[in-house]
């Protein structure tokens, strides 16, 4: 299981039989992060995108670099 994930499957499987059969049957949760971005990139990034087209999250964060440097 990948570790980060494990809190959230326990959860998940305590909520009802359903919960964990459907596990179950979907499997294990194979998210990976992105080593090469830290933390806050992340964060800005989420932020940037976050319920816009991806040519306005690509605009945004492109003025974000410009203004700030990468």
């Amino acid at each position: 299981m990948n570790a980060p994930y494990q809190q959230a499957e326990d959860f998940l499987r305590a909520i009802d039989n359903d919960w964990s059969e459907l596990i179950d049957h979907v499997g294990e949760c194979k998210f990976t992060t992105k080593s090469e971005r830290d933390p806050y990139e992340a964060l800005v990034r989420a932020v940037a995108y976050q319920q816009l087209s991806t040519k306005a999250g690509d605009a945004i964060l492109k003025k974000l670099i410009n203004h700030y440097g990468q």
